[in-house]
Order: structure tokens, then sequence, then C-alpha cells
């Protein structure tokens, strides 16, 4: 299971050659604009099926992938039609923490406030310039992209698209796709592994490494939004790392 930036989740199977996702949650979605997935019917409490058009295997929650299905999902969110920046650009109302995972523990909020201070201290994220702006998602990942027998898809329900830079969408994707850590305390003081991908993709500048910092805490919250941890331990721990040990990601 999966969940989801706005705290609906889903998950999938495949039952004689046909694949199909459940989704939960009464959180606010968008539709897909692809006809790839039908909706076949809402259950008890909201629970929602969708069955895809297509036969074959379903492959879901896979990853690495290929930037070919990055390209399928920026296809689609180029399809909406967005209006509000994104709220993680507004450096002054550290709105962030409480919207990816509204039961955080109130002493994480703390935490989360120094690190955006530090982010505009060290790295001026609060001055960069960006010309270029895109639809964008929290979640562009692998786990948005299933595949059914030998067709790439993306899931029929989004949440809330927003505009912001758009060097987030690679950044985001390279995140969920590439990215594992923290790891725990260890004598090498080796904390992060991008499995083989060269950062030199993503980060040209200062203002990349700040963004990107700025979306790894991002992607932190939601991991612990999504493993129900409460107290944030990963959030807190990428904090502590960066902040304190000086143990960058990059």
């Amino acid at each position: 299971m999966y969940r989801l930036s706005n705290n609906n989740a889903f998950t999938g199977k495949t039952e004689v050659q046909k694949g199909y996702l459940v989704f939960t949650g009464k959180s606010k979605y968008i539709s897909s604009k692809s006809d790839d997935w039908k909706f076949i019917k809402q259950f008890h409490e909201g629970t929602r099926l969708y069955y895809s058009k297509y036969i074959g295997q379903l492959h879901i929650f896979k990853k690495p992938l290929d930037e070919s299905y990055f390209k399928i999902l920026c296809n689609e969110l180029d399809q909406h039609k967005a209006n509000n920046l994104h709220p993680a650009l507004d450096f002054k109302q550290y709105s962030e923490l409480t919207r990816l995972h509204p039961n955080s523990d109130k002493n994480v909020k703390n935490h989360y406030e120094k690190f955006i201070n530090f982010l505009v201290d060290e790295y001026h994220i609060d001055k960069i310039k960006y010309s270029e702006t895109a639809n964008y998602i929290d979640d562009i990942g692998p786990y948005l992209t299933p595949r059914v027998g030998l067709q790439k898809t993306t899931i029929p329900e989004l949440p809330e698209i927003y505009l912001a830079p758009k060097k987030w969408r690679l950044m985001s994707w390279v995140i969920s796709n590439y990215f594992v850590g923290p790891y725990p305390k260890n004598k090498k003081n080796i904390y992060y592994s991008w499995n083989g991908y060269d950062l030199g993709e993503i980060i040209k500048d200062n203002d990349d490494k700040g963004f990107l910092l700025l979306l790894l805490l991002n992607f932190m919250i939601r991991h612990d939004s999504w493993s129900m941890s409460n107290p944030c331990n990963s959030t807190l721990n990428f904090i502590n790392l960066v902040m304190n040990k000086g143990y960058l990601p990059f």
C-alpha cells in the first residue's frame, strides 16, 4: 500500500490477467485525464475501485524505474490547470509539516522551523530566482506509474496540483526513485545512498543544493506520515545529520 501526500492510500492486484487499483481515504483528489483506468464502484466508507483497460500483470510499487515513466507522469500533470504556488515556497508560514503529516508530534514543529531557517540562512532559499514553473505534486516518483502488461500508466487519482520550479519535478523523481537514507550510525559515517545516480544531473549550483535539501525534508516527512511515525524519527534524524553533524546528502 502507498500513502499519498493528501493522506489517501492505494494498493493493487491482478486477477485473471486484469489489473485493478483500490483507493481509500476521504481527502480531495484530482482525477487523471487519462482513460487507462476505469472507475468501477465506490464501496462502503468511500473505498474506490478502478480496473485497467489493458490486459496483463499489474506491476506496481517497483523502483528504480527509467525516466520514460517520469515523462509519462509529467505529461499527465501538464494536462491539468494549477493556479497556486506550492506552499513549501512560503518560508514564513512553516505549514508544510502540518500539511504533510497532520498527526506529527507537537515538538517536531520546532525542529522543522529551525531547519527551514537553516536553509534560509545557509542557502538563501527564500531568495532563489526561478523563471520557469510547472505543475507539481509532492508524490512525483515511481509509485505513481504502474505498468499493466507492457503498458505504462499513471494512477487515476492525484493529490492537489501546485505550481513549483520546474526543476523540482526531476529532483523529486530522483529522490523517490533512487535515494536511500538516512542509514543508522556507522563507523564509515555514510548515511545516504543514491544507488549510483549521478547527482550532477540535478545539482548545478548552490541554489540546487538548497532546493534538494528542502525536497528531501518533505520526502522524510511524507515517509514518516506513511509509516505512521508521529515522532517523525526519520525527519528528525535527517535534520540532525544535516544541521548538527554536517553530513550532507551530496
